[in-house]
């Protein structure tokens, strides 16, 4: 098998290290190039050589690389979060050039969790839903783009409750009050290795699909 040539964009934040740490240890990749905003400059030459990219940054910069990686022909992974609609419409608008993998949580058990409620939502309807959803201060965007999606697929009034505490991985919290019961879905990442994980499998994915605009429903199909 080909092997996957990768840059990793955000290299040294705290999802970037994780990727590039299981990418060196992956036989299917080979680490092509690190992007930080030290050396954003770098990026147009490495896209010559690459197949692909790992995007987790910021949402201007990863519309930069974006657009990058259209201009090069390489397919892009997007894991960065807090993006605004006009962001995902440009990000939506490179199907036509390249692959584009977004998705806001990168974890494969948070990703079944988005099935369920999607597959189940009209049964849902009875209950009271309210999403609880805690990260580490560091976080900057609130509701986080996990919490957002959900709701978006719950469909219907949903509340939203958002924690920033010490260092919280991720820890979402799907609750149903219903009449005469109480459910609770929580999914909680013990490491950042869930996403990085999820990250890399969207990349091994993506490099054999045409042009187009995919997420984790594809990948899961």
């Amino acid at each position: 098998m080909k092997k996957i040539r990768l840059i990793v964009c955000g290299c040294r934040g705290r999802m970037g290290k994780r990727v590039v740490a299981l990418a060196r240890r992956d036989p299917r990749f080979i680490l092509e190039g690190q992007i930080d905003r030290h050396n954003q400059t770098r990026l147009p030459e490495t896209l010559l050589h690459s197949s692909c990219v790992i995007d987790f940054t910021t949402p201007e910069a990863s519309l930069r690389h974006a657009l990058a990686a259209a201009g090069s022909r390489v397919a892009i992974v997007i894991g960065t979060t807090g993006l605004t609609p006009s962001s995902m419409k440009a990000l939506a608008g490179l199907r036509r050039k390249i692959p584009v993998f977004y998705s806001p949580n990168m974890s494969w058990g948070m990703n079944l969790l988005f099935e369920a409620a999607g597959r189940f939502q009209a049964q849902m309807a009875v209950y009271q839903k309210k999403i609880v959803e805690t990260h580490h201060r560091g976080k900057k965007d609130a509701p986080s783009g996990t919490a957002l999606r959900l709701a978006r697929l719950l469909g219907g009034p949903v509340s939203i409750a958002s924690r920033r505490v010490g260092r919280v991985i991720g820890e979402h919290k799907l609750i149903l009050n219903g009449r005469d019961e109480h459910i609770e879905w929580t999914h909680k990442a013990l490491s950042r290795d869930a996403f990085a994980r999820g990250a890399l499998e969207a990349a091994a994915w993506l490099v054999q699909r045409k042009p187009g605009f995919y997420g984790f429903p594809d990948l899961l199909k």
